[in-house]
């Protein structure tokens, strides 16, 4: 969605930046900034690549150009436009937890936690599934609070991510993952 919008902001010539994006029940969100000027639409556009992802082992990759084969040797599927940039911005997500108090949410805690958990997986760029995850490298499936504990401890991104109670996104690569998981 975010990839589209961008492309069609540009095409007018405006940059559009996502300040806060996230699906939640049976509709997807995207907040963003556009502000007019072809140089803030081209370093938008350049935030789009292609998803380039293997149906064999799940590795998956956002580069400028696809890419045609997985190091496990099979043809790699593509989707484009991808928006590769951050979903939300630190700072809008920062700002909107210091104005909660001052609210009249109706449930300000579980707003609270939304916001912590968007802002948590706001870098960490590609969601995985832990039990499909766990059956494609063949290991029992792991508790998501030990896999988020070892890949953090192993210098990667790791976080819950907000439309999936079994999902998590993460910096990792897949034979990172492996390596992490099976050991």
């Amino acid at each position: 969605l975010v990839g589209y919008l961008v492309q069609q902001a540009a095409a007018w010539g405006y940059g559009l930046t996502p300040l806060l994006s996230y699906v939640k029940d049976h509709y997807m969100r995207v907040q963003a900034r556009v502000l007019r000027g072809k140089k803030r639409a081209d370093a938008s556009i350049d935030q789009i690549g292609i998803l380039n992802y293997c149906p064999r082992c799940s590795e998956r990759l956002c580069t400028a150009t696809p890419r045609h084969q997985c190091a496990c040797g099979t043809a790699f599927e593509h989707a484009y436009p991808l928006w590769c940039g951050s979903l939300h911005e630190v700072e809008t997500i920062d700002a909107m937890l210091k104005e909660l108090p001052r609210s009249r949410f109706d449930a300000p805690e579980e707003t609270e936690a939304f916001l912590r958990m968007l802002k948590g997986e706001s870098s960490a760029p590609f969601f995985w599934d832990s039990h499909d995850l766990c059956a494609r490298i063949g290991v029992q499936v792991l508790p998501l609070a030990y896999i988020l504990e070892q890949l953090t401890a192993e210098g990667f991104e790791a976080t819950r991510t907000h439309f999936s109670p079994m999902g998590f996104r993460t910096d990792a690569h897949l034979p990172d993952l492996v390596r992490v998981l099976a050991s």
